[in-house]
């Protein structure tokens, strides 16, 4: 059973039909057990979110691009506060996987020790790799956001490491 929310049959856009909000699956919740039966999609849920935590920009990844006019449609029913909404690609490494459904399946089969190993690609694991957060910061500004799909070479990540940690760190010779 799904509630969905009549919006603009007459949009070219297929996402402003006839929205499902709600879920309704009589199957217990992992975390809350039996105690609820109604879900709120994340279509529904994105933008009020946003708004009652008074979000400035939410930026998110181009397969998102076409959800932006019911994120809005919503917001507009309700009255709320409406951010800014920029969509960019997402952020591709040559050689390393970064999707979160992949990432989990390794965190879960136990092949990494969690989220934060150093082998792992996430902010955590390049934290506990060495990397500090004027490195990732400095990597991320040199990358910079763009709508055009492209790949990062990963020499680039080492490249802004040795250039960031040029001024601070001490040079030795043996």
């Amino acid at each position: 059973l799904t509630l969905r929310l009549k919006m603009d049959f007459e949009s070219p856009n297929p996402n402003m039909y006839d929205l499902v909000a709600y879920r309704i699956r009589y199957t217990p919740h992992p975390h809350a057990g039996n105690g609820w039966c109604i879900y709120p999609n994340y279509d529904f849920t994105h933008g009020i979110c946003d708004s009652l935590e008074h979000i400035d920009y939410s930026i998110c990844t181009l397969e998102f691009e076409t959800r932006r006019e019911p994120y809005f449609w919503i917001l507009w029913a309700l009255d709320m506060y409406r951010p800014k909404v920029y969509e960019m690609s997402r952020l591709n490494v040559e050689y390393t996987v970064l999707s979160k459904r992949r990432l989990l399946k390794l965190v879960n089969a136990n092949y990494v020790r969690g989220w934060n190993d150093p082998r792992m690609p996430t902010i955590s694991g390049l934290r506990r790799r060495g990397y500090n957060k004027q490195i990732i910061n400095n990597f991320c500004n040199e990358v910079g956001a763009t709508r055009s799909a492209k790949v990062v070479q990963m020499a680039k990540l080492f490249h802004v490491a040795r250039l960031t940690l040029a001024d601070t760190t001490r040079r030795a010779m043996a």
